[in-house]
Formats: structure tokens, C-alpha cells, sequence
């Protein structure tokens, strides 16, 4: 961990041919990625404060509300920190940094709302909830797409190809890396 740990990050991020690919576009990817990452960082304050304070949950509100704002996929994250919370109490037995991240995320929803209403000026959030009703639904219609995948079509899809995609774009030494967290996180458990 420590200073060690953010500099093998820093490099592997810097050095990671995606990023170098995507570095010149200006996609809302990124400002989801910060806001992601912004929104993990004050959860974790929220569960570790030993005196929950009213600007952590504030500003876990404006991260997870800026994070909504700045791509719908975002909406993941109301699912995503909830079970967070709830896989942290499970590995680790500590009620009381549920409860102080719980009571923060309680005051945070509200703030979160709040953003996204002045995003969408009040009077345009009814967009903000029709693009993620029609996220939801796109993938039940019956749409046919061709996808390929080591030189094969097909309208259905394979139920691998994601993972493969996955295990294919991104570099050996970042799924090395990958591997070996999950390792120690699983050896930590048991």
C-alpha cells in the first residue's frame, strides 16, 4: 500500500494503451471515471470517520450527483454503493461504519437529487429519467445486431464475449496485476 501502490497505479494508468488511444477525444467516460472514484473516496470517509460530519455527506451527495450528471450509466452507482456497504459490513463485521456510511448516504441521496435537478434546470429532468427508462428497455427489444467475434457472425451473441473482449484490449501486466490483488484480497479474508 501507501506511496508504492499509487505510483505502480499512476504507471500503469499512464502507460495503459487505452488510454493513450482515447487520451485526445473528449468523451463523458472520463468524467465518469472521477466522479466514480471521487464518489468510492467519501464513502470510504463516511465508513472510517469515527465522528460522522454533515460535509462528508454532503459531498458524497455533489460526487454521486455529479457522477449521474456526467454520463446516465452512472446510474449504476445507486445500486453499486449500497451493496458496497453491504459486502464491507459482511467481510468485515463492522456495524458501526455501516451505520455512519448509511446515515451519510441517507443525507446524500437528497443532495444527489438536488444536482441532477440543476443539471437538468428543473424543468428538464423528465430527459435525465426517459434516457435511463429507454437504457433499461434497448436491450429487450428485438432489435437484431451483428456481433463479431474471432471471425464469426451472429444476431444472438455469445454469452462470453464480453469477458473475452475484456481479457483481449487489456494489457497482460494490468490483468497480472488484477489477478494478484484479487489474491491477496481473497487471502485476507480467509
Amino acid at each position: 500500500g501507501g506511496r508504492l501502490a499509487g505510483i505502480a497505479a499512476a504507471a500503469l494508468y499512464a502507460l495503459c494503451p487505452v488510454i493513450f488511444a482515447n487520451a485526445t477525444l473528449i468523451m463523458t467516460d472520463f468524467g465518469l471515471s472521477v466522479f466514480c472514484l471521487v464518489t468510492s473516496l467519501v464513502l470510504h470517509k463516511a465508513v472510517f470517520e469515527e465522528k460522522p460530519k454533515l460535509s462528508t455527506a454532503i459531498l458524497l451527495g455533489l460526487a454521486l450527483g455529479s457522477a449521474l450528471a456526467s454520463k446516465i450509466s452512472a446510474v449504476l452507482l445507486l445500486g453499486i454503493v449500497p451493496l458496497s456497504l453491504l459486502a464491507y459490513w459482511v467481510f468485515s463485521g463492522d456495524s458501526a461504519g455501516l451505520r455512519r456510511a448509511a446515515r451519510a448516504l441517507v443525507i446524500a441521496l437528497p443532495v444527489t437529487a438536488l444536482l441532477v435537478f440543476i443539471v437538468y434546470r428543473f424543468d428538464q429532468v423528465w430527459m435525465f429519467w426517459e434516457t435511463i427508462q429507454w437504457k433499461f428497455t434497448e436491450t429487450q427489444r428485438d432489435v437484431k445486431h451483428i456481433s463479431y467475434l474471432f471471425g464469426y457472425a451472429s444476431t444472438s451473441g455469445w454469452w462470453y464475449y464480453f469477458p473475452v473482449c475484456f481479457l483481449v484490449k487489456t494489457p497482460l501486466i494490468l490483468l497480472l496485476f488484477l489477478a494478484l490483488t484479487l489474491l491477496l484480497c481473497f487471502e485476507q479474508v480467509v
